[in-house]
């Protein structure tokens, strides 16, 4: 037996372990952390930015899309009759060259459930004098011109004034409200002069706020109902038998 065979405890060719990691180990291992982390957020950062960008894109089309069927509703009831006095359509063309430039104005008489006025001050017939219109808006800051609705009890002897204005939809960059006669699209339309128009085709522009701003273009075509007015009808019929 020799001297290693005869001392207890002793394991033939052991050498102690090193202890952590070498230079090299850390840079390499350094390396990948940071490669991983710089993926990480580069796409974490391309999230936000198509989530912000779809956010502005919905804001857009939310503020055009409720100023176009905000218009559209009020041309759907609209009051057609054969004395002209109880009934109007007056589109001002604002001569804009294009979509962008367009801040069109439109007057007409309408049916609506909803009164004007506070049901405390007085009562009111359900038909209305409508007027649409952009403003500028009071903060410079902000995007685009607000839509405003002008409602007041109709007949009156000045159709265009009077009643309760209301904004209805901000950031409303373009107003376009166009006539169709049957053959093509006008841009202005006076009923006292033209009568009533086949339809009318709303479009509308709007922004979103924010630094990633964004334009959306809604547009709604109302056709008018073509339907002989009965009060003309009588009063034809009524001229004929005089005769």
């Amino acid at each position: 037996m020799n001297r290693a065979e005869s001392q207890p405890g002793c394991v033939l060719g052991w050498r102690p372990s090193r202890g952590g990691f070498s230079l090299i180990e850390l840079i390499v291992a350094s390396l990948i952390a940071a490669m991983i982390a710089g993926a990480v957020a580069a796409s974490l950062g391309q999230a936000l930015r198509a989530r912000s960008a779809a956010e502005a894109r919905q804001e857009a089309l939310a503020r055009a899309t409720a100023a176009a069927d905000r218009i559209a509703l009020d041309a759907l009831n609209l009051v057609r009759s054969g004395d002209l006095f109880d009934a109007r359509v007056l589109l001002v063309d604002s001569q804009g060259a294009d979509l962008a430039g367009q801040r069109d104005e439109l007057l007409l008489f309408s049916n609506s459930p909803r009164q004007a006025r506070p049901s405390s001050e007085q009562n009111e017939g359900g038909t209305y004098e409508v007027q649409y219109r952009l403003e500028t808006p009071p903060d410079p800051a902000a995007s685009g011109y607000i839509l405003w609705r002008r409602a007041d009890p109709v007949p009156d002897e000045v159709p265009d004034g009077g009643g309760i204005a209301s904004p209805i939809v901000r950031g409303i960059t373009a107003l376009s409200i166009e006539a169709f006669d049957g053959k093509s699209w006008l841009p202005s339309w006076d009923s006292d002069r033209d009568g009533f128009p086949h339809a009318l085709r709303i479009t509308t522009l709007a922004r979103s706020e924010g630094a990633k701003r964004t334009e959306f273009a809604a547009r709604r075509t109302v056709a008018i109902d073509r339907v002989p007015i009965p009060f003309a009808t009588v009063s034809g019929e009524s001229q004929g038998a005089a005769r």
